[in-house]
């Protein structure tokens, strides 16, 4: 292959990136060629089709993937987290990730998404091994402590049974092969969860989101209703904002900016409310029905308690989502908004919006922010007193404290002594502190040490803490110093580091593949091929996050050497076993030009 011939090839090959990366159909291929062609780009006359850019997806998904594998195989532990879902097609789809350590951080590498024959247990199990066994990696030798190579100790699923059963579930069968194995429930769907649970049986909160859907229904399905609201906003001169659903997917995000959305056009939308239920259309029937909901001392009230504790559950469940999120860090997390909520319910007024919401109401002539004529009874509120306010609070901490009582418990529990801003000052206690811990990290572990490593974890621990008693970094930043840098004097005890690192808490990553998916296998791109999904959501996920960023050349490199088929080049076709000369990689640069970038752009 030529030089002319190659930057004809690389030209393909960054077009067709860009058609992955954006979760673009394969059929917009030859539409990009085509404007090359218009502008003066010279890209030959091959693979101008789709099967063409199926090849080319492949090879630039293959090129990716290599680099993840060898870094598997050079970790000493992994974990897999795994989610499934139903795309376009009604198929039952798992996606599996595996995270594991490299150059000092964790890294979660998507393996593949597998179509299940069945979701039961067995059928999601055989799902995750087949994900396994795409980037030839054995199942069987991540659970056996006998073989070499890296080796399985965390699994992340959600809360449904068939995954996290101890019997039967999927956590059940793993376990009973490798018991030191830790089966971890999503902290982010836990935190989801607790919160439902809490608001279960709070009439005020069930009334309020039915209204507040009613709501939403009523501006979303009509153009009409949103022009007249936007009308009455500006003649009024109050604020407006869009409405949005409270959806289930991600409760807590959502329903924090839709209770602020209902906060700021309040006003707009029972002046609205007020115009159209003068009229005699069965909408002006609603309306009349809602404002005599709306405009009530319970309904405000508990819009103005959702707006001061969703914000702290929703910074926490942000964190919780993050990749970086380490087992250490959950109970942290955890205890610091149960402290906030708790200190809510004990001093209202430092919650900015109950605070406003005593300053506004006004139950002498029942009205609230001086405008607002409330119905019914105006009675005076005592947060401190509210039993709604009291038992909201108390179910939230109830229940949160329940569900995640796992990470304060065996063997997570044990990794806390890692975390050097709770050591004790003093030399006699440090000299001692968390030795008990870390036995019980070797005992858990204890197929995964030799007896000589486990000395040696001891000794270095010692020798860590005289390092570590004055460390200003934070506990992450500088354990991933660590992990980089392997100093010699702490090489074996830092397997106790990456095993912490390696647990994964959540599955954030597995749900923002499935939003790729759907965007890639919609309702018009529903007999997309498993092979073809796979290699865009892997580009998706791993690729450059920008076009500029892109070099072609590993994947042009694995396009002519490692994938089957015919190669055509100067108008004829070279079979893969032909000896194609390729001028990769130090022949010459990427010559793709900035015209052609701004061409695709």
């Amino acid at each position: 292959m030529d030089k002319k011939n190659y930057d004809q090839i690389e030209k393909l090959f960054v077009t067709a990136f860009l058609i992955a990366s954006k979760g673009k159909p394969l059929s917009d291929f030859a539409m990009h060629l085509d404007l090359l062609d218009r502008v003066g780009v010279d890209i030959g006359h091959n693979y101008r089709n789709i099967d063409g850019a199926s090849k080319f997806i492949q090879a630039i998904s293959h090129s990716l993937k290599k680099d993840f594998q060898s870094d598997i195989n050079e970790a000493n532990y992994v974990s897999i987290l795994s989610d499934g879902s139903t795309d376009s097609a009604i198929l039952e789809q798992e996606t599996v990730f595996i995270r594991y350590v490299s150059h000092g951080v964790p890294v979660s590498f998507h393996a593949a998404v597998v179509t299940l024959n069945h979701a039961t247990a067995d059928g999601v199990l055989d799902g995750i091994k087949t994900a396994l066994e795409m980037n030839d990696i054995s199942y069987e030798k991540l659970v056996s402590h006998d073989c070499e190579g890296p080796k399985l100790v965390s699994a992340n699923f959600d809360g449904a049974s068939v995954m996290m059963g101890n019997r039967s579930g999927v956590a059940g069968k793993i376990t009973r092969e490798a018991p030191y194995v830790v089966p971890v429930h999503c902290v982010a769907h836990k935190l989801e969860l607790s919160v439902l649970d809490a608001v279960k049986g709070l009439l005020p909160l069930k009334n309020f989101e039915e209204v507040f859907k009613q709501i939403f229904k009523f501006y979303h399905n009509s153009p009409k209703m949103r022009r007249e609201l936007k009308t009455i906003s500006q003649i009024f001169e109050t604020d407006l904002v869009h409405l949005s659903d409270v959806k289930n997917v991600r409760w807590l995000a959502s329903k924090e900016r839709a209770v602020r959305a209902l906060r700021t056009s309040l006003h707009s939308v029972i002046q609205h409310f007020e115009t159209v239920a003068t009229g005699r259309t069965e909408q002006s029937s609603k309306a009349k029905g809602w404002l005599a909901k709306i405009k009530t001392v319970t309904f405000i009230k508990t819009l103005f308690i959702l707006l001061d504790v969703l914000p702290l559950l929703t910074e926490v469940s942000l964190v919780f989502q993050k990749e970086d999120l380490l087992v250490t860090t959950v109970s942290q997390e955890i205890e610091g908004v149960m402290l906030k909520l708790t200190q809510l319910k004990v001093q209202p007024e430092t919650g900015e919006n109950l605070k406003a919401f005593m300053d506004l109401y006004s139950p002498q002539d029942g009205t609230f922010d001086g405008v607002i004529q409330l119905i019914g009874q105006s009675k005076h509120v005592n947060f401190k007193q509210d039993m709604f306010f009291n038992s909201l609070i108390d179910g939230i901490v109830k229940y949160i404290d329940k569900r995640f009582e796992c990470f304060s418990q065996a063997p997570l529990k044990y990794f806390k002594v890692l975390d050097y801003t709770e050591w004790p000052t003093d030399r006699c206690s440090l000299s001692v502190y968390g030795c008990e811990e870390i036995d019980a990290l070797l005992e858990h572990y204890h197929p995964l040490f030799t007896d000589e490593e486990k000395t040696r974890i001891k000794d270095e621990f010692t020798t860590l803490k005289g390092y570590l008693k004055n460390c200003k970094k934070t506990v992450y930043d500088c354990y991933s110093n660590l992990l980089f840098s392997r100093p010699q004097c702490f090489k074996v005890f830092l397997k106790i580091v990456e095993l912490m690192f390696t647990i994964s808490p959540c599955t954030a990553i597995c749900e923002r593949l499935f939003s790729s998916m759907n965007l890639v296998k919609s309702s018009h791109r529903s007999v997309l091929s498993q092979d073809n999904l796979n290699n865009i959501l892997t580009i998706m996920t791993h690729g450059p996050k920008s076009l500029k960023d892109f070099d072609p050349r590993s994947a042009i490199k694995e396009w002519t050497t490692g994938c089957k088929g015919t190669r055509h080049v100067k108008g004829h076709g070279l079979h893969e076993q032909a000896g194609i000369s390729l001028p990769y990689p130090h022949c010459f640069k990427s010559t793709t030009s900035p015209e052609m970038h701004k061409a695709l752009e």
